[in-house]
């Protein structure tokens, strides 16, 4: 049995850390002593770093989000993990989402619109591995695109990704 030097209480031998800098080999704090020690400074250290993070985010937006960027396409795979898990937990949201998306689809298709070929454009565009892209997003800052043949366009995942809800450079911006 040994007694600790923070909390004073008795503990079997078991109950320390080994230290080979003392003489007897035996740190002079219990384990639930240590972690305490070592939250403590854990939670300084970590609140100290995300207030750095936070005034760097802030002098640096372009940055930042250039450096999200490459780090979202670098782990495509770990971003959709936690893309699914948020899913997976928020299903309501993930409904509404879904409802808005495809009601925004519904809104943006005009009537005279040949609704089988765009069917048939989308399934063949599907079927090769790539994503449908509205060239002109239906959700734009500015404008709405039209769900129309001509506004859509082959992409890969990671190309759709990148292009978001925004036209590329050099395309104009009214159709």
């Amino acid at each position: 049995m040994r007694i600790c030097c923070r909390c004073y209480d008795e503990h079997p031998v078991g109950f320390f850390n080994k230290d080979r800098t003392r003489p007897d080999g035996i740190y002079p704090y219990c384990k639930n002593c240590s972690r305490a020690a070592c939250k403590t400074v854990y939670n300084k250290y970590h609140d100290r770093h995300v207030e750095m993070k936070r005034g760097w985010k802030a002098a640096n937006p372009e940055k930042h989000a250039e450096v999200n960027k490459a780090w979202t396409a670098e782990n495509r795979v770990k971003v959709r993990g936690y893309v699914k898990k948020w899913q997976d937990k928020n299903p309501e949201k993930t409904r509404q989402y879904n409802r808005e998306y495809f009601a925004r689809l519904r809104q943006a298709t005009p009537a005279w619109a040949d609704h089988e070929f765009l069917a048939l454009l989308k399934w063949e565009i599907n079927s090769a591995g790539l994503e449908v892209d509205h060239i002109h997003p239906l959700k734009g800052k500015n404008f709405c695109g039209l769900n129309v043949p001509w506004n859509i366009q082959a992409l890969t995942a990671l190309e759709n990704c990148v292009k978001y809800n925004r036209l590329l450079e050099g395309q104009p911006e009214v159709v």
